[in-house]
């Protein structure tokens, strides 16, 4: 293998930093959906001022807070919250690990293609994960009578296809 040269090497810094930020942006909607998700199911929420509040203190759970706490009310079938303390791990690899097992001793990226394939798939997972949740969260909305805004949902979403694709 070829001498890698420093435009080479700022190269692969800009597509890490890209890939890094691709995955922490889409976990962040992750950890959004969660925090509404376990809002819109508690029981507790009568009005639409104690359901803020409780968005709203959500938001401030790290993921694995939140995840814990969907565990504890019983937000989601047992498959989905299986696969969210999955993830956790993965998670917890891409933002605590990432970098020091990705490095050689000069702090350049070891094997660059097999780490942006990593940060990739935390990506979709991430993206998956959150896809099941909006998906729980209509057939959520459909079981206690609202199907008016699973058909909202439904028109909305053609739309954006059909100017966004």
């Amino acid at each position: 293998m070829p001498e890698l040269t420093a435009a080479d090497y700022e190269k692969i810094a800009a597509t890490l930093y890209a890939n890094l930020g691709k995955a922490v942006w889409t976990i962040q909607h992750l950890e959004d959906a969660l925090s509404h998700s376990i809002a819109i199911k508690n029981p507790e929420i009568t009005t639409r001022k104690k359901g803020d509040e409780i968005l709203n203190s959500n938001r401030k759970l790290t993921l694995g807070q939140a995840v814990k706490l969907a565990k504890k009310e019983n937000t989601y079938s047992d498959s989905l919250q299986k696969r969210l303390q999955d993830f956790l791990t993965e998670r917890n690899w891409l933002v605590h690990k990432c970098m020091r097992e990705s490095v050689n001793e000069m702090g350049l990226v070891k094997v660059p293609d097999e780490l942006f394939e990593q940060i990739k798939t935390v990506q979709i997972t991430a993206l998956s994960l959150k896809e099941a949740i909006e998906i729980d969260m209509l057939e959520f909305a459909k079981a206690n009578g609202r199907g008016d805004i699973v058909e909202k949902v439904r028109k909305a979403y053609i739309e954006w296809v059909k100017t966004n694709i």
